[in-house]
């Protein structure tokens, strides 16, 4: 029993991990995944200890927790196959996130809770067999065994499995155990009941979790992702979240290969020869207002994704070279693979185009360059990447550019009203480092009042583009700093509008 009791609890935050996982295509990899994630588990653990706790004094103890279990895996595997379809439902009812993520990871409560009515009544089976003068002894050790297999999910669930299985074949995993769980309990109500309807209602219940735990295992993988008219669908589970990628044509024509991490359409490029190494979305070009700044020979930006900047950078600019950090060395590995990132180091050559793989802030930490411009385009699902947002960053920022040089990041939303707050919160954040700060539209009909891609510019460079647009930030907006900087509430009006921002 003690061993059912690991295992139990090494699934249990194994399950956490990849439930996540499931929610980031969908909504992002930040702060609210998380916190609904674990709220939910916490909440389902606490109200399954407290039922398992009154079932020990049940006669059918036995036979309720091993219906739950198998119950929970034909729950388990509908939850999953439903999870595109709640998205929707979810998004056309809300518009504040925090609601909608809460009520979306709700779908995983119930196998959570079976898991937890399971320890109370394994651990009362335990200590009965022992004298009462040993019950605090037994009862630490118990303990000790729950966070050994806590801590022995969470190593192994991160570092091993998700990173070789993938999130769907995990989750097939969970529900085999959770089957061959409720069958062991089942077993040991039959010794004692061998009565003619259970063994039927027994071999019903586990023929439908087979079927069920079958269907996961074998056709979710295939499943499409998005609703809509595309192919060659892909998804790919990474130390960092899930990619997906997926092909279709586009209202000009054009075939073009979507590359979508977290709830973000982050790349993507054209599948043509003639095209393949033209940005796809506008907002793409306007990085290269830096050529008009300077006479730009080295450039670094923070988070290449697929690459659609860099490609089109050196494929435009002949003598000019680029370093390209990016957090997450699968993108760089996918990119080479589907976003014709190999095409263009073969044709142009390795020495302009340096990939990086490395956290963009302890890259700039580390690094002696300097450079004549940086580009940032770097997100944690929807939300800006906090640790490259603040007066701290921007002070690191300065020191790696040259005296003339150019910093742009990419924004999303609006200048003006509460939806603007974050970019008016970077604005005034550069503001204090930079001696010019502001916004160039990235496409013509950009309003300031509208939600939309916003090149953010800093420099100490006088020349100014025409087009350019003075941010107005006040006495309200914050300076961000490492201490403080919840930018997962300042730039949530992107996921809370279901815009793609490009």
């Amino acid at each position: 029993m003690i061993f059912l009791i690991f295992f139990v609890n090494m699934f249990e935050m194994i399950y956490e991990l990849v439930a996540s996982r499931a929610i980031a295509p969908y909504y992002g990899n930040g702060n609210y995944t998380m916190t609904a994630i674990i709220a939910v588990m916490l909440l389902s653990g606490s109200l399954g200890n407290m039922i398992g706790g009154k079932l020990t004094r049940s006669d059918n103890k036995y036979t309720t927790v091993g219906f739950l279990f198998l119950l929970s895996t034909v729950v388990l595997s509908f939850s999953l196959s439903s999870i595109p379809y709640m998205y929707s439902f979810l998004n056309s009812l809300f518009t504040d996130i925090r609601i909608s993520i809460s009520i979306y990871a709700l779908m995983f409560f119930v196998p959570a809770l079976v898991m937890g009515i399971f320890t109370p009544i394994a651990m009362d089976d335990i200590l009965q067999k022992y004298p009462k003068e040993r019950i605090g002894e037994i009862n630490g050790r118990i303990h000790a065994v729950i966070a050994i297999g806590s801590l022995g999910g969470t190593v192994l669930g991160g570092f091993v499995l998700i990173p070789a299985l993938g999130t769907n074949t995990i989750f097939a995993v969970i529900m085999c155990f959770m089957l061959f769980v409720g069958l062991f309990y089942e077993m040991l109500y039959m010794k004692d009941h061998k009565d003619r309807f259970n063994i039927v209602r027994i071999v019903v219940i586990v023929l439908l979790c087979i079927a069920f735990t079958v269907h996961q295992f074998i056709n979710l993988q295939g499943n499409k992702v998005f609703a809509g008219d595309y192919s060659n669908e892909m998804s790919f589970d990474t130390a960092y979240g899930r990619i997906l990628v997926y092909d279709y044509v586009n209202d000009d024509g054009d075939s073009v290969r979507m590359y979508r991490m977290g709830d973000s359409y982050a790349s993507a490029t054209y599948l043509d020869d003639d095209k393949k190494y033209d940005p796809v979305f506008p907002y793409i070009k306007t990085y290269d207002y830096a050529q008009e700044y300077l006479d730009v020979k080295n450039a670094l930006m923070l988070g290449g994704a697929a690459y659609q900047y860099p490609k089109h950078f050196i494929s435009s600019y002949t003598d000019e070279s680029m370093d390209v950090v990016e957090i997450n060395g699968e993108s760089t590995d996918i990119a080479m693979k589907y976003f014709f990132l190999d095409d263009l180091i073969n044709e142009y050559g390795s020495e302009r185009l340096n990939c990086i793989t490395a956290d963009g802030r302890v890259y700039m930490n580390q690094t002696e360059k300097v450079y004549d411009t940086i580009l940032c385009d770097c997100f944690s699902g929807g939300s800006p990447v906090g640790t490259l947002c603040t007066v701290e960053f921007c002070r690191l920022l300065k020191s790696k550019l040259t005296p003339d040089g150019v910093y742009m990041a990419n924004c999303i939303g609006p200048l003006v009203g509460e939806h603007g707050l974050f970019i008016r919160s970077e604005a005034k954040t550069l503001s204090q480092v930079f001696r010019y700060v502001y916004a160039l539209p990235t496409v013509s009909e950009n309003k300031i009042e509208d939600c939309h891609n916003w090149m953010l510019v800093a420099t100490d460079n006088p020349y100014r583009p025409d087009i350019a647009f003075d941010i107005a930030f006040g006495d309200d907006d914050y300076i961000l700093t490492d201490d403080f900087c919840p930018v997962e509430v300042l730039g949530s009006y992107k996921i809370n509008k279901g815009m793609d921002g490009h």
